[in-house]
């Protein structure tokens, strides 16, 4: 007999959305139902292209894992995390997207059959051989609108699913062929500009574009303040030339700093254009500060004013916090970010991590974000560390298909915590590569914040 297809979360009897399972409900319901979904859901069992990473539903996230091995990932990812008490299932349109997408992000840089244009703005498919008016470059470059535009069309592209493109051969004669055949377009629709000859195709000067957003990227991205009293220190690694991660500390008055790490999904190209808008919008709220410029204003406006500059598929998640060095006191939250992890070698509690869940930028707005936004402050000691850092920095697999996780993050820290932060830090990355055994599969960023002078 044909089993019965899972109901989708929300559903009488099962978590979702509408229907959340609550806390501290059984764990052994969880591990039913994600089975149940991973073996008969189609939209549980979407991979990006290279095949080399699973997509949760819910959040989109992409998980990298080997070919094999991405049912188990999955399992532990929704077992550990249960996106459904937060998010909502993504329709497949979505997924496609979001998978298309990725593939964008990693393909663009280097592969420039992706990248052929007609000089009236027609993109040619390098799966199907087909121009594609919905593809708009913005002043002839490609933007993360024009990327987004090409992972839709790529989407439905029938011909994109063997993920094969035609050679540059074949890509010349479709040039060729539409070239001579330019005169009964024109007959056809008079209103259209005339099909321009093959020299006027144009590749968009991808190279030299590169370096300069990664140009303007190294300048959005702040200088540390030297705050005295304080040890601060940086590590930003992208993943490829250009990425998708961001930090910030700004200060607000003669005690208080504004702190954020984040996350924009994906990396390369596409994100590192989301980063530039989100650090000019966070800025924007930070300096402005409605509301009263409490810690949940500021990210709320910030979130009501990045959330229509978002394409659907995309959500920035980010830890927030305001520092005041006079009180040595601090208050945070997560916006669908980990919590942080503050070492405290001279407190009760050594290691714990700081934040409480709440919703991703960009997923929601208006009073329903704030809401969910839990603030937590918490007083800071002499030597206490706090550890901001990224996902890129522990989801990451060994070739056992082990996560190095945020345990073993905390576990680092500790290791090298009586170091400076920078070293501190270093020593961190060096435990992650090494039991990554290669390039890290994201990028990576991490903050960290100690009350006392480097060394003490």
């Amino acid at each position: 007999m044909k089993s019965p297809r899972p109901q989708r979360p929300g559903a009488r009897g099962n978590p979702g959305r509408q229907q959340p399972v609550s806390k501290g409900a059984p764990i052994a319901l969880d591990r039913y139902q994600i089975n149940q979904w991973l073996d008969h859901d189609p939209l549980f069992q979407v991979l990006t292209v290279d095949r080399m990473a699973w997509i949760d539903p819910f959040s989109g996230t992409i998980l990298s894992a080997q070919t094999g091995h991405h049912r188990e990932i999955a399992r532990r990812h929704l077992q550990k995390n249960r996106p459904w008490l937060r998010f909502t299932l993504r329709t497949m349109e979505d997924l496609q997207g979001i998978r298309w997408a990725h593939y964008l992000r990693n393909a663009l840089e280097s592969e420039g059959r992706l990248r052929i244009f007609r000089k009236d703005g027609l993109w040619l498919n390098p799966f199907s051989g087909e121009w594609i008016p919905a593809v708009n470059l913005e002043h002839g470059k490609i933007t993360q609108e024009t990327m987004m535009d090409m992972a839709r069309q790529l989407s439905r592209c029938h011909s994109a699913e063997s993920g094969k493109m035609l050679d540059r051969a074949q890509l010349g004669q479709v040039i060729q062929r539409t070239s001579s055949v330019s005169d009964r377009l024109q007959a056809v629709n008079p209103n259209r500009t005339k099909t321009p000859s093959p020299e006027s195709i144009q590749l968009p000067e991808r190279e030299l574009e590169l370096h300069q957003a990664r140009k303007v990227l190294d300048r959005m991205l702040p200088p540390l303040p030297v705050i005295p009293g304080w040890d601060v220190a940086v590590i930003y690694q992208p993943h490829s030339f250009i990425g998708g991660d961001f930090y910030e500390i700004i200060q607000l008055d003669e005690s208080r700093y504004f702190i954020a790490i984040g996350d924009v999904t994906g990396h390369g190209p596409g994100a590192a254009l989301v980063v530039a808008s989100t650090l000019k919008a966070l800025r924007y709220a930070v300096r402005h500060r409605a509301g009263g410029g409490g810690l949940a204003n500021i990210v709320s406006t910030f979130n009501d004013d990045i959330k229509d500059m978002l394409l659907r598929s995309c959500f920035i998640t980010m830890f927030a916090a305001i520092l005041d060095v006079e009180e040595q006191s601090l208050t945070c939250v997560c916006a669908g970010h980990h919590p942080a992890i503050l070492a405290s070698l001279k407190g009760d509690i050594t290691l714990r991590q700081i934040g409480e869940p709440g919703p991703a930028i960009g997923v929601m707005d208006g009073e329903t974000f704030r809401s969910q936004l839990e603030p937590m402050s918490i007083e800071l000691h002499q030597g206490d560390t706090l550890v901001l850092f990224t996902d890129g920095l522990f989801e990451v697999f060994d070739k056992q298909q082990d996560e190095f996780g945020r345990h073993r993050v905390m576990a680092s820290c500790l290791a090298h915590v009586q170091l400076p932060c920078e070293k501190m830090l270093q020593g961190l990355l060096t435990d992650v590569k090494a039991f990554a055994g290669a390039k890290l599969p994201d990028d990576t960023t991490a903050l960290a914040i100690r009350l006392g002078d480097p060394g003490e």
